[in-house]
């Protein structure tokens, strides 16, 4: 599923998934998972089989269960630290966890410190270390050929983590997550045949459970197959009306089928049917979005309001100050760029008044440069724009943040360019981008074609319109790329 396998890659490949080790056996001998209850460790294993298929519901509660039998008992704090709640519910039952790790086997201290590694020290080589290690020590297990294929695939290194995938399929051919993870590494690198083999065989060997027809369906709608997404989709909450994020992903099929009445409707069911603050806004600014795709910019903008409105009753301030970008972004790109330009100036204005902390204040500070660079360009004040483009670089210069950088010294630049008509100049800035969105992908395609390579601006525009990844970015260009299409 595409919300919940992003967050169980967070899982996994920051070392989660080397908790399987803790049962797992070699040719000399099993791995024990250390409790003084032997009820507490039948419902650990019941928890981590439905985890790693993303059931994190049911696995929540009996990884409680576990602990409420045993309360030293490490491996279910470890785990339950990674079936939902947030952000602390992570921090707490992992730090239980490294508290109680001196009582535990030799193996558990190393998964315990992985993830330690990984989530608390962000530091994803030393984790991968530790990954390494356990796979020398148990070399014929198939959860250490998972857990370490997981970790490349956290990091996109897709043929690697194919390569310890089909280890551990070679050894356990019906080991269900493996087949799953293989189908989003094959579907990450455009091989979408063996991506859909996989994804198939995940459901022939867990048809009873959700997540199967929740991945079945992400791919569908990958590809634009959106009737077969939509019914996949709804499948998998019919299965386990927890996977909520059904509706949300047939809102975006029916988005992209141009079926936004249908789209808005699934939108107001995840609405209804989330339980937490955050999935509830998504729901609001897909719905609003969808007004963008549907070329209806008042309505957006009204709907925008009562994305607005809701984040200051549920005590949003971030979401709130975002929504003010969100319109700004559609009110330059639909030509108000006026508009747009006080837009961005109002949520600049909040940064220093929504309580943030120092962190997180210097960030959307320094980034605030790059938006009021955007929407002076927009604006066609090039002399501002270039004033807002040079703090940012300078500030930039001074973090460690390679996606700000990359904005600083291709995004904004290229863009600037543009506006100035130097095309071969925002070619070059915008093909430097690691990962262009589809506004990046817009401007590059419109270059293109002003210095008159039409067939690259087309394959452009085509996989623009092709990518059914719903994003703001997506959403403010549609309508133009459908325009440029309908030229040809």
């Amino acid at each position: 599923m595409k919300l919940q396998i992003h967050s169980l890659c967070g899982l996994f490949c920051a070392v989660l998934v080397t908790i399987f080790l803790s049962s797992c056996s070699t040719k000399e001998k099993e791995m024990p998972i250390t409790t003084s209850s032997d009820e507490a460790k039948q419902l650990f294993i019941q928890g981590r089989e439905d985890l790693f298929n993303a059931e994190t519901e049911k696995a929540a509660q009996l990884f409680e269960d576990a602990i409420n039998k045993d309360s030293t008992f490490a491996l279910a704090y470890l785990l339950r630290a990674f079936s939902g709640g947030g952000r602390e519910v992570l921090k707490s039952n992992l730090e239980k966890a490294v508290l109680l790790s001196d009582k535990v086997t030799e193996g558990e201290q190393l998964l315990i410190k992985a993830n330690k590694a990984s989530n608390i020290d962000n530091d994803r080589n030393l984790a991968g270390e530790y990954l390494k290690k356990l796979l020398t020590m148990f070399p014929g297990d198939k959860f250490a050929h998972f857990s370490y294929a997981l970790s490349f695939f956290n990091q996109g290194e897709n043929d690697s983590a194919i390569t310890y995938l089909k280890n551990t399929i070679e050894l356990d051919a019906v080991f269900a997550p493996a087949h799953n993870i293989l189908g989003y590494a094959y579907m990450s690198k455009g091989e979408n045949e063996e991506a859909e083999k996989e994804f198939k065989e995940y459901i022939r060997l867990a048809p009873e459970r959700p997540n199967p027809y929740d991945s079945y369906g992400e791919f569908l709608l990958k590809v634009g197959r959106y009737d077969e997404s939509i019914e996949n989709y709804l499948k998998s909450n019919e299965i386990d009306p927890s996977f909520t994020t059904a509706f949300l992903a047939a809102g975006d099929n029916y988005t992209f089928k141009g079926d936004y009445a249908k789209a808005r409707d699934h939108y107001q069911k995840y609405f209804d049917n989330s339980k937490t603050v955050t999935a509830k806004l998504d729901a609001l600014n897909r719905k609003a979005r969808s007004y963008l795709y549907e070329n209806k910019l008042d309505e957006a903008l009204k709907s925008y309001e009562n994305v607005k409105a809701f984040a200051e009753k549920e005590n949003k301030a971030v979401e709130n100050m975002w929504t003010n970008f969100y319109q700004g972004f559609a009110l330059s790109e639909f030509g108000k760029t006026a508009e747009g330009l006080k837009k961005f100036q109002e949520s600049i204005k909040l940064i220093d008044k929504i309580g943030l902390n120092e962190k997180d204040r210097d960030y959307f500070k320094v980034l605030s440069n790059n938006l009021m660079a955007y929407a002076y360009t927009m604006n066609n004040d090039l002399s501002k724009a270039k004033h807002e483009a040079d703090i940012f670089r300078k500030s930039v210069e001074k973090t460690d943040d390679a996606s700000l950088k990359e904005m600083a010294d291709f995004g904004i630049i290229g863009f600037m360019a543009f506006k100035k008509g130097d095309y071969k100049s925002t070619i070059e800035k915008f093909k430097m981008l690691s990962k262009p969105d589809a506004q990046d992908k817009y401007y590059l395609a419109q270059a293109y074609f002003k210095s008159g390579n039409k067939e690259a601006a087309n394959k452009l525009f085509n996989e623009i319109i092709n990518s059914n990844e719903n994003t703001i970015q997506l959403a403010v260009v549609w309508n133009k790329v459908k325009k440029e299409l309908a030229k040809k």
